[in-house]
C-alpha cells in the first residue's frame, strides 16, 4: 500500500523535502515527481513495515515538518 502526500505547503521542493527528512529523521520517502508532472509537490510513502515502525515513522515525519 502506498500514499501520495502533498508536501508543497512546507515550502520545500520534493527533492529537498525527501533528503532533509532522511538526514534529520532517518525516514525515507520517494519524490513522487518520478510519476509525472501531476505528481509534482508530492512524496510517496510506502506502508511496507510493521505497524509499530509506521507509527514511529509518522511521528518522526510530523516532527520534521514542524521544523520547516
Amino acid at each position: 500500500m502506498f500514499m501520495m502526500v502533498d508536501v508543497s505547503g512546507t515550502g520545500l521542493d520534493t527533492v529537498d523535502f525527501t533528503w532533509r527528512l532522511f538526514r534529520a529523521q532517518g525516514v525515507s520517502v520517494l519524490d513522487a515527481s518520478a510519476f509525472g508532472e501531476t505528481a509534482n509537490g508530492f512524496v510517496r510513502l510506502g506502508f511496507v513495515v510493521d505497524e509499530a515502525r509506521l507509527a514511529d515513522a509518522c511521528k518522526r515525519i510530523a516532527a520534521f515538518v514542524a521544523t520547516v
